[in-house]
C-alpha cells in the first residue's frame, strides 16, 4: 500500500495582514493526495493568539487511518477557536471506504474499529482544547475484507468530544456478505454495528448468518 503525504504542498492564495488581524481567501493546496481550500481570520494581540476562524473544503482527500483502512473523501470543516478552547464541525462525505487486513474477525474485533484514542501521550497535550462534532456520511458503502470476512455495509455516523479521546455515535448496517467460520462458509443474512456510547468509541455488533452442512441448516449468531 503506498504512503500518504499529510503535509500541505504547492500553497498559494490571498493573504492580507490589518494590524493584529490576519485575513486568507482562497488558499489553496494539495493534501492528502487530494486539494485543500482555506478561508479564515487570525487574530491576536501583541504576541497572544486571541481568536480564530477558519473554514475548510476537502476534495478527494485520502486517508489510510488507522491502519487496514483506506478511504477518499470530501469535506467541508470549520475550526474556530482561541489558544485554550477550539471547535472543529463539519460534514466528511466519504466516497470510497475499504477495510483490507489479515486478521481473524472472531479473534480481533476491535481490530475492525478505530482506536478511542487518537493520539499518544506527547500529542494529547496539543490536542487538548480541540472539540470534535464530524458528521460522517458513507456515500457508495464500505467494503471490509478480511482473512474470515468479507463485507458491504453503508451507514452514518457522528464523531465528538474531546479528540485526544472521541466517541462515535451512529450505526453501520451490512447490505451483504460472507464469513468463514470453524471451516465452513456462511452467508451473512443481518448485520449492525451500532455506537451508542456518548463517552468513547464502543462497538456493538449484531450479526446473524447461514450455512448448510451435510444437509443441515446452521444459524449463527453474534451479538
Amino acid at each position: 500500500v503506498s504512503s500518504v503525504d499529510y503535509s500541505i504542498g504547492q500553497l498559494g492564495g490571498e493573504v492580507v495582514f490589518d494590524g493584529n488581524l490576519l485575513r486568507a481567501h482562497n488558499l489553496k493546496g494539495s493534501f492528502a493526495g487530494g486539494m485543500l481550500v482555506a478561508n479564515g481570520t487570525v487574530q491576536w494581540d501583541q504576541a497572544n493568539l486571541t481568536n480564530f476562524l477558519w473554514n475548510f473544503h476537502l476534495d478527494k482527500v485520502q486517508l489510510r487511518i488507522p491502519q487496514g483502512f483506506h478511504t477518499v473523501s470530501n469535506a467541508d470543516l470549520i475550526w474556530r477557536g482561541n489558544r485554550s478552547k477550539q471547535n472543529l464541525t463539519g460534514e466528511i462525505r466519504v466516497a470510497e471506504a475499504e477495510y483490507n487486513r489479515n486478521i481473524d474477525f472472531f479473534r480481533d474485533l476491535g481490530k475492525l474499529m478505530p482506536s478511542s484514542s487518537l493520539a499518544d501521550q506527547k500529542k494529547r497535550k496539543l490536542l487538548d482544547p480541540l472539540a470534535l462534532d464530524l458528521q460522517i456520511r458513507f456515500l457508495n458503502g464500505m467494503e471490509i475484507r478480511t482473512d474470515t470476512l468479507r463485507l458491504m455495509a453503508d451507514g452514518n455516523l457522528r464523531l465528538l468530544g474531546p479528540a485526544f479521546h472521541p466517541s462515535l455515535l451512529g450505526r453501520i448496517s451490512a447490505s451483504s456478505g460472507e464469513l468463514s467460520f470453524l471451516g465452513n462458509n456462511y452467508e451473512i443474512t443481518k448485520g449492525a454495528v451500532e455506537f451508542v456510547n456518548p463517552l468513547h468509541i464502543e462497538p456493538l455488533f449484531d450479526l446473524s448468518a447461514v450455512t448448510t452442512v451435510h444437509g443441515y441448516r446452521i444459524n449463527l449468531q453474534l451479538v
